[in-house]
């Protein structure tokens, strides 16, 4: 979650034993204590669902082409995988990871775009515009470099369908903010009914309430936009991960993730060290595991693993970190969590702060590493990062246990607890249901857009000393004006609001409310009741198609 800024992003991570051990620096503090120990009440690896769910995992090794801006996602200039689906149940899902593995230029590394993929049946869940095909993915000039070419996307009016809401939603999947780790997950939605329609359904790729089994082709642009024209070649790893389940979401349906928590510097780890740091980072994922069991999302914490980077092996160095510099902060640090463990947990970054830069004025509470995030680890952008503000061991100084009251919890502490919830729900797929200057969330060139039917929306409110109109905490609390619900808005959903005392914690037809609104969120300490915890049941379908939750 980022306080008035709209961007996602991850911070990184660990130490342990058999890792490379940099020289120790003179500076250095000692640690003290002992390592925390999560005891989380309700987490635990039995909250898996290895009953009814089946992974699997399989990398195709291809030589993909490499092009330039300007050339054309056409012919030879795409590469070509198949593979083979079985039957995945109601509930199954499917993703495609890709990434090449050996670019030329490793600050700049080619984007593996995918531009097309048929099903068994010939439908094409990608359905790129005639203008990807006549114009080009990319607009280049030799003066000026190359841009996307906003007239390219997947055709949401053709009659023959696409997966994808809008250019946006297929873009983000492929361009993601940290690295050339592309993720698309499959189905990208299911539900019936509601504003955006779901293309799964309005023009069905599913068979008999499953994904289609048999042969898909897949083929890739893989684009180095730094180059107007280039041919090379390059080694690009696809990674197919499936999830079966033959349990339909809902009512006897079970899931959980595994999360890594990564201590970062000398500083927080001697915080977590003390009894006040250990009982409040177990407090902090208790709530974290409130928010994610809702009936709404029904997903479990599984494992909670905890990792130390420690001054000695660099962890300092990336305890207070600048936006800008984050993507090396992931791909080293991600690099140091046994790779086992990816695409079936999401790593948790515990940092003093994240800056933008020199500007102060700007408050980052926290970044995830993509939408979705990588299901490899080594790359940039494989995890959440997450500012404490170096305070894990003095919130909180009335709450003894686990499970104390709300009205027992600093406000800050819990909206750190909100933005972990927040920024795993970017990292398992989920956008900001609108921007601050976004007045919809189906519109396809909505920045923020979420393509969800039932999140719900604010009107936009002229806000004193900027242009044009936005969407604010109080425009929502004035005007629930919704679309795709029934209810007309807050106080039709919560007769009690009153937009300044009353909260509405369990009301998701409040804007505010929904864990994914863009900015932080109100709370009173004296009943313990804030906004901003909620999921919808329809973003509880996308997190539950990711394959890293079973």
């Amino acid at each position: 979650m980022v306080k008035y800024l709209g961007l996602i992003a991850l911070f990184c991570v660990a130490c342990g034993s058999g890792i490379q051990v940099r020289t120790p620096r003179p500076t250095c503090a000692a640690l003290t204590g002992t390592s925390w120990s999560p005891s989380v009440p309700g987490t635990g690896a039995s909250n898996h669902n290895v009953t009814t769910t089946t992974l699997a995992r399989s990398i195709q090794t291809l030589t993909a082409r490499v092009v330039g801006g300007s050339d054309l996602p056409t012919g030879s200039n795409l590469t070509t995988m198949t593979f083979t689906i079985g039957d995945l149940g109601v509930s199954g899902s499917f993703s495609l990871q890709a990434l090449v593995t050996n670019p030329e230029s490793t600050d700049f590394p080619p984007y593996p775009i995918l531009a097309s993929l048929v099903d068994p049946n010939g439908k094409d869940w990608v359905n790129l515009k005639s203008a990807c095909t006549s114009s080009g993915i990319y607009t280049c000039s030799s003066s000026s470099g190359c841009t996307p070419n906003t007239s390219c996307g997947p055709d949401t009016t053709s009659a023959l369908g696409t997966a994808y809401a809008s250019r946006s939603h297929w873009l983000q999947a492929q361009v993601p903010v940290f690295g050339a780790t592309t993720l698309n997950i499959f189905p990208t939605c299911n539900w019936v009914a509601g504003t955006p329609s779901c293309a799964f359904n309005s023009i069905p790729f599913f068979s008999s309430s499953k994904l289609p089994q048999g042969t898909y082709t897949a083929k890739y642009y893989v684009v180095d936009p730094t180059k107007v024209t280039h041919s090379t070649s390059a080694p690009l790893n696809v990674t197919l991960s499936t999830k079966t389940d033959n349990v339909a979401l809902g009512g006897g349906h079970v899931a959980a993730i595994d999360l890594n928590v990564i201590l970062v510097g000398n500083k927080i780890i001697n915080a977590s060290r003390t009894a006040r740091g250990t009982l409040n980072l177990n407090i902090l994922f208790e709530q974290v595991r409130q928010q994610y069991v809702q009936a709404n999302s029904n997903v479990k914490i599984g494992t909670i693993t905890a990792y130390e980077w420690t001054c000695e092996t660099g962890g300092d160095e990336y305890a207070s970190v600048s936006l800008f510099d984050l993507g090396d902060a992931y791909k080293i640090g991600s690099s140091l969590i046994p790779q086992v463990n990816a695409g079936t947990s999401v790593n948790v970054f515990l940092l003093s702060r994240i800056s933008y830069g020199s500007d102060d004025s700007v408050t980052i509470l926290g970044l995830a590493g993509g939408l979705p995030g990588p299901q490899v680890y080594g790359v940039p952008g494989a995890g959440v990062g997450i500012a404490t503000f170096d305070m894990l061991d003095t919130y909180n100084p009335s709450c003894m246990l686990v499970t104390c009251s709300g009205s027992s919890l600093d406000n800050n502490f819990v909206t750190m607890a909100s933005t972990i919830s927040h920024e795993v729900g970017h990292y398992l797929g989920l956008n900001h249901p609108q921007e601050s200057s976004a007045s919809t969330n189906n519109s396809s060139t909505s920045i923020g857009m979420d393509a969800i039917a039932d999140t719900p929306l604010c009107t936009l409110t002229s806000v004193s000393g900027k242009t044009g109109f936005y969407t604010t905490n109080a425009s929502c609390r004035t005007d629930g004006t919704l679309a795709g619900l029934t209810a007309s808005g807050c106080n039709a959903a919560c007769p009690g609001y009153n937009g300044t005392t009353t909260f509405c914690a369990a009301a998701n037809t409040c804007q505010f409310n929904h864990i994914m609104w863009y900015t932080t969120q109100n709370r009173s300490q004296s009943t313990g009741n804030g906004d901003g915890t909620i999921f919808s049941a329809n973003t509880g379908v996308i997190i539950n198609a990711n394959p890293a939750i079973f």
